[in-house]
């Protein structure tokens, strides 16, 4: 060993081979007698101390060879050997090299036994590393104690701890690291290999994913301290940096050790070039690589801003070489480069007095953070967002650049990305928090504080110049004078120093600088001012030279000259030169001598002048940035209130937080957002409702009010301020959000005495306004709490329906509303109380039929009608005998109409006169002839109250009483089964079951909801519940019948005003006056929910004035009252639902809208069905009015939701949106069916589109009808099935691919298909896209050949004319039509049978299409002829005029559809009966054969009548026509 060297391998097998002159393993030892060696080892340990590596070298390397075969204990041994063996190395080379010099042969002896015991201790580590690792992952786990978690272990493993053994090696390795070892080489620089063997350790020791572990900080610490140990003294930095880098690529739970570990190395260790280093190697990794290894990339990012965050110091000057990454192609470098800037900025570069150097970086780092907003990944606009929050919460962003930061922050809130809205949202609320301009941030309150002091500052600029000019013109008199006193010295002194020759040269004493010009002549002046005028002189002088041609200039002068010359000079400085430092000025002068007391005086006043505009500048800037700020922040304040309504929870509620933020600080359009909360009240998330009542109390229930009544006071302030401002729609969700702040004991009852005491004006300073909101926050205390209004019922009658109520009717409307929060809504069926009523004679009614009356003709009064409203809703709700009452009170009024006062507008009196045959009773007085005259505004009120009390009646019989009855009944079984327990138990159970099904199973509370009955009880239904059952029948039945003829037909009162109603509506161009034909026709809609009789007779009139009525208010009622109406009779009203949808094309948008809310309720709620004129509604999608487009799109996305409901109409909606007639712009029709074509999801449904929309090419006839088939194909999605499909149907379409759109549509189709498709389908792409480019050409050949032939036929035109030719063309053509289009449906109807989940027509025809098959073709058949010919369309409507008595009503429009081309070929499948009449008419032949069918019974077939036949006449003028008409 005395010659040989160890050389330390790169791999162990390199030992076993060794080379002359290098160590080599010759005696390797055998698994079995390895202990017996290493026992050997340890005892040579003991005896020869260091040199037993030299003789027991091959023992140990054979444990490394042995490694994955030997158990536990002998590793065990072999490690225990090789720590004892290292531990004395590490005291002898302490010892050794501490004694100096080192002969050559002991150094090397030493190096080689130092890297051998290095070698065996490193690698034995770097083995059980591995070992460990492999263990982990095969779910065997060393119980380390300290990082490692506990697996499934074997026992052989229970004791062994390896973390404190791998730790006491490193700490073994860190002493030794602390010797000089260079001293062991020569030169003394120690191997590079020893080096790396001893790095390479820790570097493993890091690879255990379980280092990151909190508990194994210290074992990271002694890591770094070796390799810290390692860059300090053995020059391993370039190579650490390089293996951090290698570390970070593969192993991404190192991010955080390695970060910590640089700064370690940094703070303790000193090693600043490192962090340069890493920076440089990451900075220089090619952009693809980091596009592919995400991982790595991630990594990278991490670090560095971690590093970044502890070390901003040393980063900063390494970010240069990451800013290319800014332009790269990863995202995630850009963060990371972005996110490093943000640290500097925020530790570094955000205190006060920087430097230029240092601003100027800050201001370039915010503009690269700026620039980034851009970005074209959302995650990097994310990330940039959050940057600047973070600067915006630690006050680090410049005010100069805020107000464009915000700017930019408001233009992200229109974001595509959810994420970046949400941020950008986050951003805006933390500059409106952090703001460093007020609390308060009303706008107009800024912009008239920015005015006033803006003329305060115009002002004292105004004052300050004129003061200036003033100072001047002294300065200047002053300066002249003192000129005077010193002009003959200097004059005397300049000839004396021209005369004796010194002209040129300067004296050696005179030190000049060269200063500014400025400068200069601010120095002579001075000088001039001291009488130092040699050196005033020499100055001039010296500034001459500045200007190059005055000097020779002045040479050709005589003495004389030059004297005068520098005489102007001096004197044009010193008196006319104005200074930048006035100090100096003073000074010089006060030197002089002249006036130094005014000089000081003035001094002070001018500098108190200019410290009073800097002031007030300052103010006006700040206020200028607050005004700008505010508008910033107003201009969010639209985009962040469609993010309330947004379908992410989270873009609600931090559009909720920001409102919350921005009400705070005031700003004034916050109020809109504050309003459209509160409709998120009922909103299906109950995240969002708990944030809109969290911000709801924070706002208006949170006070710094220091005692429970003064808390009370304003809480009830606050809430009838914002009573003020919500809206009808609005209203029903504040009353929710405070039923449920008086359940959670949010408003106590002392805020409920307060809310009294306003109402009762108690409390001063109260106005009307504030008590007619407390009476409203009372009804909405009452939901929660009804006990609050019945116990104070005598007060809300004396004060709301007492005197305050005859002088405001809005205050009676609010006091009735709050009565009926009495009223239970359901009550229980089997309550033994009645529901709370009233007699009839109460305070309550008698107080109110004193204000209606009194009220009547008082036609000024607006709130008349809502109040009476509301009125007599109290009546029928709380009172006994409310029907005896109301008539009472109709009459009375009648007889007021009739006998009252002369109305201002001329009125009518004839169409009393028919009243007093059919109901005499109803005046009081004999005389019933007496003319009577009223207003239009009186009788408008009059036909009201005929109106709401007969639809007050109806819901009263068909509500309140037959759950009175129903209740009675229920008693009355109770007791009947209470007397009958003794009876046998196997009925007494049986009737228990039935009772409790009748219960449980359907409680009915209205008689029109109880199912009627089909059977009669049989002697024998003896059961209670079946008894009951039948009782609840027969009331229902019962009621009915009283509804449909007692009500509003029959003799009643009612009845007898309703010709008086059906007049006014039937005769509009008489009585003009649109109050009262609104009034009226209401009355009419309401009178007819009454009675489906009187419905039926007046259904026409209705419509008619809906089609006829000039007024949007008008169509806008009879809207809503027909889908009442469809509610109540749906039969009654079906035939006339086209008129329903003829209204989206109304000309006013509030009709159109009204329409699109009606149908929308009655189809999602399966009260009309979905036929083809939805297409209608498809049209609004593109409506100009937004709101109606949105109720569209919206409606749309809810019918997707229903089943098949949108797919079985789609074709439809197709064919009637792209028919001719139509004229639809091609750019919206493309709007709308992009929209519906999305909503369709299922791959089935697509598959059949696809073919249907395919077939209906055939008998499309326009180009346009072709271009739109084929856009609509271009907007599903294909899958394998549908390309099979649209390749087996090409036939279809292949005649059309000559036109130049079509065939760019079915190219684009394939493109996309080509790109998303399967590599497998690729060839069947490809043989498609031959097939249409080949019959795209033969189709262009084909046009031309036809075009030929057109022109040929021109010139044979009596040949081709003749009437044999025409027919035997048009047979052709219809028989092989005909042929076609049969084969197309039995083919289209047995693949239609295939999609079973598709409809349940699909379904019934894959079941039946054997058996159907023949009866479909007679019913198709029979249904052609019975359709052939249109039916005469009816003529336009007209309403009465005064000079005519006949009327022409609108009839109800033919459901059968609109056929064109598109239409002809219909799926049968999905089609009625009449969709296949429908079809039939498409073929024009077919409408001249049949054209010689009877008129009469075509118009049978193809106009749908009503239910009955309306009257034709409703015009009511005497007694004795109406007598006539009756006996008709």
């Amino acid at each position: 060993m005395a010659d040989v060297e160890f050389v330390i391998p790169t791999n162990k097998d390199e030992l076993l081979q060794g080379e002359p002159g290098q160590y080599s393993v010759r005696n390797v030892c055998s698994l079995p007698e390895l202990s017996d060696k290493l026992s050997d080892c340890k005892n040579s340990i003991s005896e020869v101390g260091t040199d037993f590596i030299l003789d027991h070298f091959d023992s140990l390397f054979s444990v490394l060879v042995h490694f994955k075969q030997a158990d536990l204990s002998t590793l065990s041994k072999g490690w225990n050997v090789i720590m004892k063996g290292y531990g004395v190395l590490q005291s002898s080379l302490a010892l050794l090299l501490e004694e100096g010099d080192l002969n050559s042969e002991l150094r090397f002896r030493t190096v080689n036994i130092t890297k051998m015991a290095t070698y065996i201790l490193t690698q034995m580590m770097r083995a059980f590393e591995e070992k460990l690792t492999q263990k982990s992952s095969n779910g065997i786990l060393i119980d380390s104690g300290k990082g490692r978690k506990k697996s499934s272990k074997k026992v052989e493993y229970e004791d062994f701890n390896w973390e404190a053994k791998s730790h006491s090696a490193l700490v073994l390795l860190y002493h030794l690291l602390q010797l000089p070892l260079n001293k062991l080489w020569e030169p003394p620089i120690a191997e590079e290999e020893f080096i790396n063997l001893i790095a390479d350790c820790c570097y493993k020791v890091l690879e255990d994913p379980g280092i990151s572990a909190v508990k194994m900080k210290y074992m990271r610490e002694t890591i770094f301290q070796v390799l810290g140990t390692l860059i300090k003294r053995y020059n391993h930095g370039l190579s650490c940096s390089i293996k951090i880098v290698h570390l970070l690529k593969l192993y991404e739970h190192l991010v955080s050790p390695l970060a910590q570990g640089v700064v370690q190395l940094v703070q303790e260790f000193g090693c600043q070039t490192i962090v340069r280093e890493v920076v440089r190697e990451i900075s220089e990794t090619d952009s693809s690589d980091l596009m592919q290894n995400t991982s790595g990339t991630r990594a990278y990012s991490q670090f560095l801003v971690e590093v970044a965050e502890r070390l901003p110091e040393l980063i900063m000057p390494a970010i240069n070489a990451l800013t290319v990454h800014l332009e790269g192609e990863s995202p995630v470098m850009r963060m990371c480069v972005l996110g490093i800037m943000g640290e500097i900025v925020l530790r570094m570069l955000s205190v006060e007095n920087l430097d230029e150097s240092s601003r100027d970086m800050r201001d370039q780092f915010l503009d690269h953070l700026e620039d980034h907003l851009h970005d074209v990944n959302a995650f990097v606009r994310v990330k940039v967002l959050q940057i600047w929050q973070r600067l915006c919460q630690e006050k680090s962003i410049p005010l100069s650049r805020q107000g464009q930061v915000l700017k930019l922050v408001v233009g992200r809130l229109h974001d595509r990305s959810c994420n970046v809205k949400k941020n950008a949202m986050h951003l805006v609320t933390a500059f409106l928090e952090g703001n460093p301009f007020a609390a308060k941030l009303s706008l107009e309150e800024l912009q008239s504080q920015l005015e006033a002091e803006m003329k305060t500052l115009e002002k004292l600029q105004g004052e300050n110049v004129i003061e200036m000019e003033r100072r001047k013109r002294v300065t200047e008199h002053e300066r002249q004078q003192a000129w005077l006193e010193h002009e003959p010295e200097v004059a005397k002194l300049i000839e004396d120093i021209l005369q004796t020759g010194s002209t040129e040269d300067e004296p050696a004493t005179q030190v000049l600088t060269q200063n500014s010009l400025t400068e200069s002549l601010e120095e002579i002046r001075v000088k001039l001012g001291q009488k130092q005028y040699l050196e005033a002189y020499y100055l001039l002088r010296n500034a001459e030279k500045q200007f190059p041609g005055a000097q020779e200039l002045r040479c050709d002068m005589n003495m004389e000259s030059q004297v005068v010359y520098f005489l102007n000079l001096l004197h044009k400085i010193f008196v006319e030169c104005n200074s930048s430092g006035e100090s100096s000025l003073q000074n010089s002068q006060s030197e002089v001598g002249s006036g130094s007391a005014s000089q000081e005086i003035g001094v002070v006043s001018q500098s108190a002048v200019d410290s009073t505009v800097e002031s007030q500048q300052a103010v006006v800037q700040y206020l200028r940035d607050t005004v700008i700020f505010v508008e910033l922040v107003s201009s969010a304040l639209p985009v962040i209130c469609q993010l309330l309504h947004s379908r992410q929870v989270t873009d609600i509620i931090e559009a909720i937080e920001f409102f919350t933020s921005a009400y705070q600080f005031g700003l004034a359009g916050a109020i809109v957002g504050i309003q459209q909360m509160l409709v998120l009240m009922w909103s299906r998330d109950q995240a969002v409702r708990d944030a809109v009542a969290l911000s709801y109390k924070k706002l208006y229930l949170t006070t710094e009010s220091t005692t429970p009544r003064a808390h009370a006071v304003q809480v009830v302030k606050n809430l009838s301020g914002l009573l003020k401002i919500v809206n009808v729609g609005q209203h029903a969700a504040f009353e929710e959000l405070v039923k449920n702040w008086v359940k959670n004991g949010s408003i106590d009852k002392a805020c409920i005495q307060v809310m009294w005491e306003r109402f009762s004006l108690n409390i001063p300073d109260t106005s009307e306004e504030d008590s007619l909101a407390a009476l409203i926050l009372l009804g909405m205390v009452a939901r929660a709490e009804v006990q609050t209004v019945s116990s104070n019922i005598p007060v809300l009658v004396s004060i709301g329906l007492g005197e305050r109520g005859m002088r405001n009717y809005r205050l009676v409307k609010e006091a009735c509303q709050v009565l009926l929060k009495l009223v239970v809504q359901k009550p229980p069926v089997n309550s033994p109380v009645p529901s709370l009523r009233f007699p009839k004679d109460h305070d309550i009614f008698t107080s109110i039929i004193k204000i209606l009356k009194s009220g009547f003709w008082k036609v000024d009064e607006n709130y008349y009608i809502p109040m009476s409203s509301e009125a007599i809703g109290v009546i029928y709700q709380l009172a006994e005998q409310p029907d005896v009452i109301c008539q009472e009170l109709l009459k009375d009024l009648l007889n007021q109409v009739k006998h009252g006062r002369p109305p201002e507008i001329l009125g009518n009196n004839e169409i009393f006169d028919g009243l007093q045959g059919e109901h005499k009773d109803t005046c009081s007085e004999p005389n019933t002839h007496v003319s009577a005259e009223c207003s239009f505004e009186v009788l408008s009120r009059f036909m009201f109250m005929i109106g709401h009390i007969a639809l007050r009646q109806m819901l009263y019989l068909d509500v309140a009483v037959f759950c009175e009855l129903k209740r009675r009944n229920m008693l009355r079984e109770e007791r009947d089964e209470a007397l009958n327990t003794k009876s046998k138990k196997k009925k007494k159970q049986q009737s228990s079951r039935n009772n409790s099904l009748q219960n449980t199973s359907y409680v009915s509370m209205s008689a029109s909801e109880t199912p009627r009955s089909r059977q009669e009880p049989s002697d024998g239904d003896d059961e209670m519940g079946v008894v009951g059952a039948v009782a609840d029948d027969q009331e229902a039945e019962y009621i009915r019948n009283i509804c449909e003829n007692d009500i509003v037909t029959g003799e009643s009162l009612l009845a007898a005003l309703s010709p008086l109603v059906v007049t006014i509506c039937s005769n509009p161009n008489k009585y003009k006056n649109m109050k009262l034909q609104t009034a009226a026709t209401l009355t009419l809609a309401k009178m007819m929910m009454v009675s489906s009789n009187f419905c039926e007779n007046h259904l026409q009139l209705l419509v008619t004035v809906l089609e006829k009525a000039t007024e949007p208010v008008t169509r806008c009622n009879l809207i809503v009252a027909l889908g009442d109406l469809s509610y109540r009779f749906p039969n009654i009203i079906e035939p006339w639902t086209p008129h329903i949808y003829g209204r989206l094309q109304d000309s006013s948008s509030e009709v159109r809208q009204g329409t699109m809310l009606v149908l929308t309720n009655l189809i999602m709620n399966d009260m009309v069905k979905v036929k083809g004129q939805i297409s209608e509604m498809a049209l609004c999608i593109v409506d100009t009015e937004k709101k109606i487009a949105d109720m569209a799109c919206m409606f749309f996305m809810e019918l997707s939701q229903k089943g098949n409901t949108l797919y079985n109409v789609m074709p439809d909606i197709i064919s009637r949106l792209s028919t001719p007639d139509l004229k639809l712009e091609e750019e919206k029709f493309k709007t709308i069916m992009k929209f519906i074509m999305g909503l369709i999801q299922k791959d089935r449904q697509m598959e059949s589109l696809v073919e249907k929309l395919c077939l209906r090419f055939r008998m499309s006839q326009s180009e346009r009808q072709w271009s739109d088939l084929a856009f609509c194909l271009s907007l599903l999605q294909y899958s394998e099935r549908s390309l099979r499909r649209l390749s087996e149907n090409l036939p279809c379409y292949a005649d059309k691919l000559h036109s130049p759109k079509v065939y760019e549509t079915f190219c684009s189709i394939l493109a996309g298909i080509s790109k998303t498709t399967k590599p497998e389908l690729k060839a069947a792409v490809d043989e498609l896209e031959a097939k249409i480019k080949e019959c795209s050409n033969k189709g262009a050949d084909d046009v031309l050949v036809s075009q030929k032939a057109t022109a040929a036929a021109g010139r044979r035109r009596t040949t081709a004319n003749t009437p044999a030719g025409n027919r035997i063309g048009s047979t052709t053509h219809r028989q092989v039509s005909r042929s076609t289009v049969r084969r197309d449906r039995r083919r289209h109807l047995s693949s239609d049978s295939e999609d079973s989940d598709i409809s349940d027509g699909e379904n019934a025809n894959k079941e039946n299409r054997g058996s159907k098959g023949q009866s479909q073709q007679q019913i198709r058949t029979s249904s052609r002829l019975r359709s052939a010919r249109k039916p005469v369309p009816p003529p336009h409507p007209v309403l009465d005029s005064d000079d005519s008595d006949e009327e022409i009503f609108v009839k109800p429009k033919t459901p059968i559809k609109k056929v064109t081309g598109v239409d002809h070929l219909a799926d049968d499948a999905e089609s009625s009966d009449e969709d296949v009449a429908e079809n039939a008419l498409a073929s024009p032949d077919r409408k001249r054969i049949c054209s010689s069918r009877d008129n009469k019974k075509i118009s049978v077939t193809c106009t749908p009548k009503p239910r009955s036949t309306p009257r034709p006449k409703h015009t009511i003028t005497t007694s004795a026509s109406r007598s006539k008409t009756k006996n008709k």
